[in-house]
């Protein structure tokens, strides 16, 4: 699975640019992959569905976010899954 992470944080990195604009569309067609509290609260406030994984400091469970103990067991099925989730904002 090691492989699967590096490809997933490979090809965001190829995609985002820092200073770069937003992909166009909706902030609910975006999986935001956090590590703490304070990332997952912004990501769900601003409507993206939140994939959680914790790493110092834990982050509530919540209606949005979905969890996963490490990166090497997320693959493009769990993101998938992030997005049928029911929305992050307004819960």
């Amino acid at each position: 699975m090691p492989a699967v992470a590096a490809e997933l944080t490979g090809s965001f990195h190829c995609k985002i640019d820092a200073g770069a604009p937003p992909p166009p569309g909706p902030a609910s067609a975006c999986v935001a992959v956090e590590d703490s509290p304070d990332g997952t609260a912004s990501a769900h406030a601003a409507g993206c569905a939140v994939l959680v994984v914790p790493s110092l400091l834990p982050v509530d469970p919540a209606r949005g976010r979905t969890f996963a103990r490490s990166l090497e067991e997320v693959d493009l099925g769990v993101l998938s899954d992030c997005l049928r989730r029911p929305e992050a904002s307004g819960s």
